[in-house]
């Protein structure tokens, strides 16, 4: 289970997922910058560098998957760089926050229309289309 939370900027994953997610993001000429990412350091980076990091997708049920670029999970104008310009890792650990250590904030959530069905009990997913809507 995972917590929706307009309020964080980040997305949590449990502490072994976020583990396993590091390898096989940082490999190739990014994987010095992207181990410092990962231990909390924020530095600045070339939109190349960025465009190295993969894409990830986050895979929920009922054959709901998220997607998110590179630029949804390195950050600029974070509260914890040194500089408006450094770019900050938007992938967290959770340990067990919420339950689960699971909790998609912002970086994930700005990309989607969201549907609450309360009498469901049921979280609807729609991609923002930008050519409608403009960019986020």
């Amino acid at each position: 289970a995972a917590i929706l939370d307009t309020g964080t900027n980040v997305l949590l994953l449990p502490t072994d997922t976020l583990q396993a997610v590091q390898g096989p993001i940082c490999t190739g000429s990014i994987a010095d910058k992207c181990t410092e990412l990962f231990d909390g350091k924020c530095m600045p980076l070339t939109d190349d560098e960025i465009q190295a990091f993969p894409a990830l997708e986050l895979s929920l049920d009922n054959n709901v998957t998220l997607h998110m670029s590179s630029y949804d999970y390195l950050l600029t104008g974070s509260p914890q760089a040194a500089s408006q310009d450094d770019v900050c890792l938007g992938l967290r650990d959770g340990g067990s926050a919420g339950g689960s250590g699971f909790i998609i904030g912002d970086t994930t959530m700005r990309n989607y229309y969201l549907v609450f069905d309360l009498e469901e009990k049921k979280i609807g997913w729609g991609p923002v289309n930008r050519d409608v809507c403009g960019n986020i």
